[in-house]
């Protein structure tokens, strides 16, 4: 599971090494960040779209830090 407090470097790399399965997975469990995408939509997007939605979760999730 990512963690919010990984450098934006680590979470990068994570994410990378995600499969599609994994990077739903963690797309649905983005703390702070209410996603409403359905798992249609989800199962309809390349590989390089999930990585960049979870990306851009996980960067919206980080301002709940500071």
């Amino acid at each position: 599971m990512l963690k919010l407090t990984d450098s934006i470097e680590d979470v990068i790399r994570q994410i990378n090494m995600l499969d599609r399965g994994s990077c739903i997975r963690e797309l649905r469990a983005v703390p702070h960040v209410q996603l409403d995408f359905t798992s249609d939509f989800l199962l309809a997007q390349t590989i390089d779209q999930l990585r960049h939605l979870l990306l851009a979760a996980h960067q919206q999730a980080r301002r709940y830090l500071a």
